[in-house]
């Protein structure tokens, strides 16, 4: 009888498995996405000093390169018809994570109004989640990269494991957010 039960547990379990594995992949063919991340990409001034600031600063690890001809560029509306080479970075160089995709202006471009981040309208601002704000905040001091005002500041000021927020800079002026605990080490 104890037999008899056990092969009845592992039929349903297998049924009901399949049944979860065919679910996931139907959700998978209806949706019209092939990944859900999302790549952004960031003109800067100069890329050499955006490059070593995105890896020595935030945390991102440059994974791979790519140029766009001038063909594809400008067929594509991106460029006037100019090649263009795109540094492809992500957190701790994870290939399936958010990428960042910075590319130096091909010609003097025109700077964003980023006194805050509703003054210009567009993409304003990343987000970066981390794990604890303290060893953050020491990494942006030694690389004399400054945290905006009063940061880091409190998002439930008096409630128990409350997460911070501080803002920095790029050396073109786009806006970086912290968030995440903060320990007292």
């Amino acid at each position: 009888m104890l037999k008899n039960l056990f092969i009845a547990l592992c039929i349903a379990a297998t049924a009901s498995c399949s049944n979860m594995c065919n679910d996931e992949e139907s959700k998978a063919t209806d949706s019209q996405f092939s990944k859900t991340t999302i790549d952004l990409g960031i003109v800067v001034s100069d890329i050499n000093k955006s490059v070593k600031f995105y890896e020595d600063v935030l945390g991102f690890k440059e994974i791979s390169t790519f140029v766009a001809s001038p063909q594809v560029a400008g067929d594509a509306g991106l460029l006037d018809y100019k090649q263009i080479k795109v540094h492809v970075l992500s957190l701790d160089g994870d290939k399936q994570g958010t990428k960042v995709k910075l590319m130096q202006a091909t010609k003097p471009a025109q700077k964003q109004n980023q006194k805050f981040i509703d003054s210009t309208y567009g993409i304003s601002y990343i987000t970066i989640f981390v794990k604890d704000m303290t060893p953050i905040v020491k990494k942006l001091a030694a690389h004399k990269a400054s945290i905006l005002v009063k940061g880091p500041v409190d998002l439930s000021p008096g409630k128990e494991n409350s997460m911070f927020l501080a803002c920095v800079k790029d050396p073109d002026g786009n806006f970086i957010e912290f968030v995440g605990p903060k320990s007292g080490k």
